[in-house]
């Protein structure tokens, strides 16, 4: 895998948090003049003893970090060439 910086992604890239991957799977939804926003999915499952089911939360969650920021590196999964 190739570790790149934030400025170095492009739009549908699919990327690992280099830190530690602490973040899981990560996919840039856009790019700004200062920030670089991603997505990631998320399943939470719960089974509590006093209930009989389990509870299942889905989600996407979205967050940005700074684009300029040489402190953040990405490993790059997949390249997506969207037009």
């Amino acid at each position: 895998m190739n570790t790149m910086l934030g400025s170095e992604l492009e739009i549908g890239d699919s990327v690992l948090d280099a830190n530690h991957h602490r973040l899981g799977v990560l996919t840039v939804k856009n790019i700004g003049k200062s920030l670089i926003t991603f997505v990631r999915p998320y399943i939470h499952t719960s089974n509590f003893s006093t209930s009989t089911g389990v509870i299942c939360y889905t989600g996407v969650e979205e967050f940005s970090h700074s684009l300029n920021s040489t402190s953040d590196s990405y490993e790059l999964i997949t390249r997506s060439f969207i037009k």
